[in-house]
Formats: structure tokens, C-alpha cells, sequence
């Protein structure tokens, strides 16, 4: 697989991302966070909502507040500070978003589709 580094605008998500969780933790509940950076530059959060069933996860409430806020669905890169559950849902919408994650201790971003390249294969065929 391709890795790149992380750049300083990169930790700037990691923080973001680590930020939602610190305002929103409930102590006994798993709360899971995201950021990502729009191409305007813009960071936009999204935190996991708990219910009695399985409720939205971080990512899709970050991508849903960066296609309202920037209208457009042109991203740079993301970053969710659990585990990529919904990584799926990523490749569809933003096949190309670097991805931030830990492996072996060390921070690298690569782009989602290579983390799951057969993500989309239903919907392009469909």
C-alpha cells in the first residue's frame, strides 16, 4: 500500500477530530469523532450520535457538514480517531480522500479506496 506522511495541516485534523470527542464525551458511552478539510480549506467535525440502536456515525455527519457548508463535495483529507467502521461509505462518496491513521505506531494518510478498493464495485456496476 502507498503512504505518505503527515503534514501540519494534517495534525491540525487529528486535533479537530480529538476536539469533538473532548466536548462531547459521556463517561460510560463510546463516542467516536471525525474532521475533515473541505478543498475551501475549511475544517468541518462530526461526532457520533448514540441511540438504542446503532446510530450515525462520525463520518457521515462530517461529510454531511461539509457538502452543506461548502456545497460542493470536493474534499482534502480525513481523519476519524477510532476505527474506520464506515470506510465504505467513504470510498463512495470521496473515493480519493487521504485517510489518516495508525499503523505500526506511526501516522501515515493514504487514500480510501486503497484501503478498501472494492467498496464501490456494486454501485459501478449497478
Amino acid at each position: 500500500m502507498e503512504y505518505s506522511p503527515l503534514y501540519p495541516q494534517d495534525i491540525s485534523l487529528i486535533e479537530a477530530a480529538a476536539d469533538v470527542i473532548r466536548r462531547n464525551y459521556v463517561e460510560g458511552r463510546p463516542t467516536a469523532g471525525a474532521a475533515l478539510r473541505g478543498a475551501s480549506g475549511w475544517i468541518y467535525t462530526g461526532v457520533n450520535i448514540e441511540s438504542c440502536a446503532d446510530g450515525p456515525c462520525a463520518e457521515p455527519i462530517a461529510l454531511g457538514a461539509g457538502i452543506y457548508h461548502q456545497r460542493s463535495r470536493q474534499w482534502g483529507n480525513f481523519c476519524r480517531t477510532a476505527s474506520l467502521r464506515k470506510l465504505q461509505m467513504l470510498v463512495v462518496f470521496a473515493p480519493d480522500i487521504l485517510v489518516i491513521l495508525e499503523l505500526v505506531g506511526q501516522r501515515v494518510k493514504t487514500a480510501a479506496r486503497v484501503l478498501h478498493p472494492t467498496a464501490c464495485r456494486g454501485f459501478a456496476e449497478g
